[in-house]
């Protein structure tokens, strides 16, 4: 071997040193900052995910009070046989009312933290006007007029809700994807 063939030799060793140290300095940053996102992405989903849950039990449970609410001053006006049944299922109703009108306001808590304030707003609205209709529902009115009043707070309600989960499911599937984490190719 010539010294011309082992300067070439030690040259290409030493390149070889550092390309292969260059990316292994490189690699597992580029790896580090896709699991990071990767991460951060998985916690809001998650946290959206949470919010639906939240807002499934609650709004459940307030459609139900709102019918338990209206067959009880039905009940109540009227004079009904199943007045003290009703009562019961109301009275159990209220000792829940706090707690279920608890997780609306934490989801809206969680849409504001997460940014998504147009949600919260529409969660807002529903929540208001479920309690404007709930107050309605124990005017005095005759049997037809209350069940009528009811049909139409369900219907709005239905509306509301439907409307607020298509939103849902829009900014959900628009949370960031992982696109342009790593270079094209890889």
């Amino acid at each position: 071997m010539t010294g011309l063939e082992i300067l070439d030799s030690a040259v290409k060793i030493g390149m070889g040193a550092i390309v292969g140290g260059v990316f292994g300095i490189v690699s597992p940053l580029l790896l580090a900052k896709k699991e990071v996102a990767m991460d951060r992405r998985t916690r809001r989903l998650r946290q959206m995910e949470d919010v639906l849950a939240a807002l499934e039990g609650y709004f459940t449970f307030i459609i139900q009070h709102a019918s338990n609410t209206s067959y009880f001053w039905t009940c109540t006006q009227d004079n009904l046989p199943d007045l003290p049944d009703v009562k019961m299922d109301l009275a159990r109703d209220k000792q829940d009312y706090d707690a279920k009108h608890g997780l609306s306001i934490s989801a809206m808590t969680k849409l504001v933290l997460l940014g998504h304030l147009k949600l919260e707003q529409q969660v807002r609205e529903i929540s208001d006007m479920m309690h404007a209709g709930l107050e309605e529902l124990e005017k005095p009115m005759s049997a037809k007029d209350r069940e009528d009043l009811f049909y139409d707070l369900r219907k709005r309600f239905g509306e509301r809700r439907r409307t607020f989960f298509a939103d849902f499911r829009s900014e959900y599937a628009a949370e960031p994807e992982l696109d342009g984490l790593w270079p094209q190719g890889a």
